[in-house]
């Protein structure tokens, strides 16, 4: 009854807790939509539309949700048709009975007990949403993994066609298929680096060339500009090194124990 709905809502804020009085059983399902956590309600409340609304909430609870009801009754000796109606419903798995009249105490225990249920409650909500973020993020990272995957295999097979094969030994091929291949998969590594932090092209440079000069004399790498390159240039750069060093070697001053080789850059503007 009203009466007991303002007896019930003082006793609970004198105890510390907030109550919001609710006239009908429309109003008291909207008041748990808005994100009451216990339903404290009189079994007069369990009549007809009224006990067709709180049915309706309670089957339309999430997962995780189990709305917490206490139910205010008239001590009998056998429970009422409308405590039977509530008990039966199948959305019902947490509800509590308490007889009137009834300590206050009884009340704000019950509640406390309630809120705790209640608490644990949104702690596993939280868990849930935590999780199915992971997962969406897992599925993304696989994606993007299995998207890098492709584009390097896809690498792998134009270095292949690439390298000239005509006239050339199986060696002779090998050898030029592995360097290039290697030059990928260090820029592989660098182009990771980068994912975190831009990479700095006299370093690039620098990892490049090195095991090209067997002789620390035989390529002098001048101190320029720094040039910051973003991820989706490393791999492009490193390539292009790879086979200036490469035809260096073959046919230019790396063939020769005299030759040296320089390398330098300037900034213009944005461009390097």
């Amino acid at each position: 009854s009203s009466a007991d709905g303002a007896v019930a809502s003082q006793v609970l804020a004198a105890a510390g807790m907030e109550a919001a009085l609710c006239a009908t059983a429309e109003e008291l399902c909207a008041t748990a939509e808005a994100g009451a956590a216990v339903l404290v309600l009189a079994e007069e409340a369990l009549v007809g539309t009224g006990f067709q609304r709180v049915s309706d909430f309670l089957d339309r609870q999430p997962a995780w949700s189990d709305m917490p009801l206490i139910v205010l009754t008239t001590r009998r000796r056998e429970p009422t048709a409308n405590w039977r109606m509530i008990a039966e419903l199948s959305s019902v798995r947490n509800a509590m009975l308490l007889e009137r009249p009834m300590r206050t105490e009884m009340l704000v225990q019950a509640v406390r007990v309630a809120l705790r249920t209640r608490e644990r409650q949104y702690q596993l909500r939280t868990g849930i949403a935590e999780r199915e973020s992971l997962l969406a993020q897992r599925e993304v990272l696989l994606r993007e993994v299995h998207h890098r995957v492709k584009n390097l295999l896809a690498l792998v097979q134009a270095l292949a066609r690439q390298t000239e094969a005509r006239g050339e030994a199986a060696e002779a091929y090998r050898d030029a298929f592995l360097g290039r291949l290697g030059s990928l998969v260090q820029a592989h590594g660098l182009a990771f680096e980068a994912s975190s932090a831009p990479a700095d092209l006299g370093e690039l440079i620098g990892r490049v060339l090195a095991p090209y000069a067997a002789d620390p004399a035989t390529i002098t790498i001048e101190a320029g500009p720094r040039v910051a390159l973003a991820r989706g240039q490393v791999t492009p750069v490193c390539l292009i090194l790879h086979e200036l060093a490469t035809n260096a070697a073959k046919h230019g001053a790396l063939s020769s124990p005299a030759g040296r080789v320089r390398v330098a850059w300037r900034s213009d503007g944005d461009a390097a």
